[in-house]
């Protein structure tokens, strides 16, 4: 398995929830259309993406050559940016660019009777289902005229290939300078999720994942100490013996 690949089942059903804007991509011979919608998952128990939900206006021109050409390529860029070598001590270490990445090949089928279900299920996934959430019932009759504007799909997945280069080609020391230069933001925190394995409990241990999660950031923590102190011989053999 590549050191890219997700580390968990539902790693990329969280990138979708967390990402919901996909680019639906199509190709007929007219060539090449593609899509941005906001779309969402439907998952397995495993939390396996089996099919992707979502609703196209029936304006888009689009919709008809989907339903000419259902096989269409949908797309999820979840956090990215770009390492600068400023970030990093290392010498000869050279500037890169960090991304999650998800794409499902797919068959779409148009579902015109689930116009309102669909739009139903993206409010509640934006908005929520607290007791001061908004819903689709606050539009009146307005709701009724949209649902006649939009047609409903279900893409059921075919293929899916996910790619979240995040620094696990990193050394640990590398990582956390890294980490420090981003901030608190979406891309550290991916990192941190998808951390090197040798920032992970060592094989056969029992693994809570926040417990995980702490643990990374403490050892981030003293690395960040070491460097500071531009890894003095005494620094170094500290970093080696993080690495369990």
């Amino acid at each position: 398995m590549s050191r890219f690949a997700p580390r968990r089942a539902d790693d990329v059903t969280n990138l979708i929830r967390n990402t919901v804007l996909g680019l639906i991509t199509t190709h007929d011979e007219q060539g090449y259309i593609a899509t941005p919608l906001p779309l969402l998952a439907e998952t397995d128990d495993a939390g396996a993406v089996r099919a992707i939900i979502g609703h196209f206006a029936r304006a888009n021109p689009h919709v008809a050559r989907a339903q000419a050409t259902p096989r269409a390529l949908i797309v999820f860029l979840g956090a990215h940016g770009y390492i600068g070598p400023t970030a990093v001590s290392k010498l000869g270490w050279a500037p890169t660019w960090n991304y999650q990445l998800a794409q499902f090949e797919v068959e779409i089928d148009f579902e015109p009777a689930n116009n309102a279900a669909a739009i139903r299920a993206l409010v509640e996934a934006m908005e929520g289902h607290g007791a001061d959430a908004w819903t689709v019932e606050r539009m009146g009759a307005r709701f009724g005229r949209l649902v006649s504007h939009v047609v409903a799909f279900r893409a059921r997945v075919i293929h899916d290939t996910a790619r979240f280069k995040l620094g696990q080609d990193e050394d640990p020391a590398t990582f956390a300078e890294i980490i420090e230069a981003l901030g608190d933001g979406p891309l550290s925190r991916a990192m941190l999720e998808q951390a090197p394995g040798n920032f992970r409990s060592p094989p056969g241990e029992a693994r809570n994942h926040s417990h995980s999660i702490v643990q990374i950031q403490l050892k981030l923590l003293i690395l960040r100490i070491n460097i500071a102190f531009r890894r003095t011989k005494t620094d170094y053999w500290l970093v080696k013996m993080l690495r369990f």
